[in-house]
């Protein structure tokens, strides 16, 4: 694909991120029943508003994305100066593409060869409040008709522009030969077959047309588990995904992928993403469904079980940032693993194995309760090792699971120690080189307090301390997270303290890179003069202290899942910072 082409489809993109007006017809009605994927944005105005003011973008990220766009706009030299001049006299780019709309859907089509092709449709709307913009549009295609890539086609009684996107006797698998636009009012439609812009410009005049997505129980069920009247709505339709996969490959792989689909992840039939501005002292919020009408299995069985929201261990301190809990069936991963291994004959070899392992496997997990925790927290002073993880699983049978570990852990390498009276068993890191938190911090379990505690050493060791804490007044950040939260059961929930993720948390990273170069350069000399120019050239520095600058403006984010008949409905929201 030449400059011109990928000047093209990122000038689309690029329009892209931002929103349908009142009056634009739905892509679902477009897209056919072997949907893909779709994709809605809009009123992201709202959005952007709200990070301008909560100080999320400086006038150097405004300056930047300008600029970007205007590079992605100069998608013809016929076109560049009738597009250029109007943002010249007084059009911001970035307030223009937050007032657009974009939708889309892409599906699996018979090409004009008869081979099977990409197909993609939809439009881009236009209708905002700086209506020179429709005039520099069509200025644009002007220019662009001239060029010798561009001619006209006949969609029934509509003519549309049409963009040959590589040599005829070029083959490349699912790629579409063609792209094809069509102006109707402020509604700049395109798709990749005259058959696509059919449907889309029937839906745009109001005719309906044959087996329309919006029609079929997958696209129902998957707004059915979303927030409605999102800015943003996303969905992948996972038959159709690998029909089109399959299409593109021959060796097989995919076919047999497919079979171990639903034992490995579940009878999944729809993915779908929601998300918009917030309000009431949120900055966003985004909602995710998973589909499966069918039930639950594979992964998606393990997690589905709802329960209580319980109270926080009395050990979890104000040093938290980060709490993820889901409920986990331990007890049965390894019929899991079996049927996993039934459903695919290359895994065969995975079973002989299986075999030997299942009952050491089954001794360790029978035991094991069916809620998991896991707590990410920050020790100061910063130093290399600040960074701390600890999960936490709870234990119903912990005398079993104690003697199943002893039997097994020196096998593995792990050493036992006493520790105010619990018994740890500890394995010593690599010693890796590797610019990671616990890169060399050594790793530890032990059953204590109902539960196995799992982590690196000093996180261990900080849980046992506290084991039997009465639950201390948690961090303000954690308290916002546990008050949104609904008051239902839910399947799993999260959050964290951004402040700290992209503040302190970057810090420790730096010091720890910091510390492996150390390592390198005095371990090989001659290794660090010959990378040393590539690494202070793809450093990331000022990305990161624009990250930690970021972070003093932003509040928590927290989700929380629920496993409904119909499959899992997620909810999370990014929180604006508290004022002082």
């Amino acid at each position: 694909m030449n400059a011109l082409k990928i000047r093209l489809v990122v000038a689309s993109a690029v329009f892209g991120l931002a929103s349908p007006s009142l009056g634009a017809p739905d892509i679902a009605d477009v897209a056919p029943a072997q949907c893909i994927a779709l994709l809605r944005v809009g009123g992201l105005t709202q959005l952007k508003e709200a990070l301008e003011h909560e100080q999320l973008l400086s006038d150097k990220d405004l300056d930047a994305i300008n600029a970007y766009i205007l590079e992605s706009l100069d998608i013809l030299p016929a076109a560049t100066e009738a597009v250029m001049d109007g943002f010249r006299g007084g059009l911001a780019p970035l307030d223009v593409v937050s007032q657009l709309s974009l939708s889309v859907a892409v599906w699996l089509d018979e090409g004009p060869t008869g081979k099977p092709e990409i197909a993609w449709a939809g439009w881009l709307d236009l209708q905002t409040k700086e209506e020179a913009l429709l005039g520099m549009w069509e200025s644009a295609w002007e220019g662009a008709r001239a060029h010798e890539q561009v001619d006209t086609v006949m969609v029934g009684d509509a003519t549309a522009d049409r963009i040959t996107l590589g040599d005829e006797d070029e083959v490349v698998p699912l790629r579409p030969s063609h792209l094809l636009h069509a102006k109707e009012d402020s509604l700049a439609c395109f798709a990749t077959s005259v058959d696509a812009m059919e449907r889309v410009l029937d839906v745009v005049a109001g005719t309906s047309v044959e087996g329309p997505l919006s029609d079929e129980e997958a696209y129902a069920g998957l707004t059915g588990l979303l927030e409605q009247e999102r800015d943003v709505l996303a969905m992948v339709f996972v038959e159709p995904l690998f029909d089109a996969i399959e299409a593109r490959e021959t060796m097989g792989v995919a076919s047999m992928v497919r079979a171990s689909f639903d034992e490995a992840i579940g009878p999944i039939r729809g993915i779908g993403l929601a998300a918009g501005a917030g309000g009431d002292g949120l900055l966003a919020s985004w909602s995710a469904a998973i589909w499966m009408p069918e039930g639950y299995g594979g992964l998606m069985r393990l997690l589905r079980k709802d329960s209580e929201v319980a109270p926080l261990p009395g050990w979890i301190g104000q040093d938290v940032w980060s709490i993820i809990r889901f409920n986990v069936s331990f007890g049965h991963i390894p019929d899991w693993i079996r049927s996993v291994v039934a459903s695919n004959p290359m895994l065969m070899g995975v079973g002989q194995m299986l075999n030997q392992f299942e009952p050491t496997l089954r001794a360790i997990l029978d035991p094991l309760g069916e809620r998991l925790l896991t707590v990410s927290s920050i020790q100061r002073p910063l130093t290399p090792e600040s960074l701390r993880s600890l999960t936490v699983i709870a234990c119903e049978h912990p005398t079993n699971l104690s003697d199943a570990i002893a039997a097994n852990a020196p096998e593995t390498g792990m050493e036992p120690r006493e520790f105010q009276g619990h018994q740890i068993w500890t394995m010593e890191g690599g010693g890796l080189p590797l610019p990671l938190p616990m890169d060399d911090g050594p790793m530890s379990l032990a059953v204590a307090g109902g539960a196995l505690l799992v982590g690196d050493d000093a996180a261990v060791e900080g849980a046992l301390r506290g084991i039997g804490t009465r639950s201390a007044t948690p961090a303000r950040w954690l308290a916002r997270v546990l008050d949104w939260l609904p008051g239902e059961p839910v399947a799993a929930w999260g959050g964290t303290d951004l402040q700290s993720q992209f503040g302190a948390a970057v810090e420790v990273q730096r010091m720890n890179m910091a510390r492996w170069e150390s390592q390198v350069k005095e371990a090989d000399p001659e290794l660090w003069e010959e990378i040393r120019e590539e690494l202070e050239s793809s450093s990331d520095g000022e990305r990161l202290e624009r990250m930690a600058e970021i972070s003093q403006h932003l509040g928590p984010a927290a989700w929380a899942a629920v496993a409904t008949s119909e499959g899992f409905r997620i909810r999370g929201v990014l929180m604006a910072d508290e004022e002082e």
